[in-house]
């Protein structure tokens, strides 16, 4: 076992913080599906369970790397965060197109998987190196071939939520400052995501995996409202 690295273990703890929130959110909004099913709502619960499962794995793997030096199990948590993952951004993806081409949903939705799918096995296929802090890095040619696949997913959500908020901003202001921090927040761990697959080493430990926390705080009080968020954004209950 390795000395505690305190820039790791602050980051472990920052995983698991945004880990908690973004369980304890996916039942709040299950709890609104039940009231009220609707596809959205369903899409976002099971998003958030992907995003917990997601941070808990990434946590995980820094424990095992870094303290209990099994950099077999490591790396496995480390492959099914990636998977995991991506059927977070896929989820964002399918309700986007909802929201805007209902229509042509099910061929975006394969198109989308393709790319997302080809970045998994090509991520998969290459094995990484450990870095400084047992951080896991890959060569920086893959990084090269791998995010224009997935950019193009990433960027879509982000454009959808603005785009709802200037669509409904004469109607609601609340609605479209809520999706104003739904846009932000979707932009915040859109960079520190990006970031996590590069690999980070020093500092931008705990920078990158703030970007999680802020990410399942603000989609939290987006979601449950809280009354100082009502008058921040306006006072209509949403």
């Amino acid at each position: 076992m390795q000395g505690l690295d305190p820039l790791q273990l602050i980051s472990i703890i920052e995983l698991f913080i945004a880990t908690g929130i973004a369980l304890v959110l996916s039942a709040f909004i299950f709890k609104k599906y039940k009231e009220k099913p609707i596809s959205g709502t369903l899409i976002f619960t099971l998003n958030f369970i992907l995003v917990g499962i997601a941070l808990a794995c990434v946590a995980i793997d820094r424990i095992l790397l870094l303290y209990l030096l099994d950099p077999t199990l490591g790396l496995i948590f480390h492959n099914i965060a990636i998977l995991v993952s991506l059927g977070v951004i896929l989820l964002l993806d399918i309700f986007s197109f909802e929201m805007t081409y209902p229509d042509k949903t099910k061929k975006l939705t394969v198109l989308f998987a393709i790319l997302l799918v080809a970045a998994g096995i090509t991520l998969l296929l290459n094995q990484p190196t450990l870095g400084a802090q047992q951080e896991i890095l890959y060569a920086d040619e893959l990084l090269i071939l791998i995010l224009p696949l997935l950019m193009p997913p990433m960027i879509i959500p982000i454009f959808i939520f603005f785009y709802y908020a200037v669509m409904v901003r004469k109607e609601s202001i609340p609605k479209s400052n809520r999706a104003l921090v739904m846009g932000i927040a979707t932009i915040v761990v859109s960079i520190g995501y990006i970031f996590e697959v590069m690999g980070i080493t020093g500092i931008a430990v705990i920078l990158v995996r703030l970007t999680f926390v802020a990410y399942t705080f603000l989609m939290y009080i987006a979601f449950t409202q809280p009354k100082w968020f009502q008058k921040i954004i306006g006072t209509e209950n949403l």
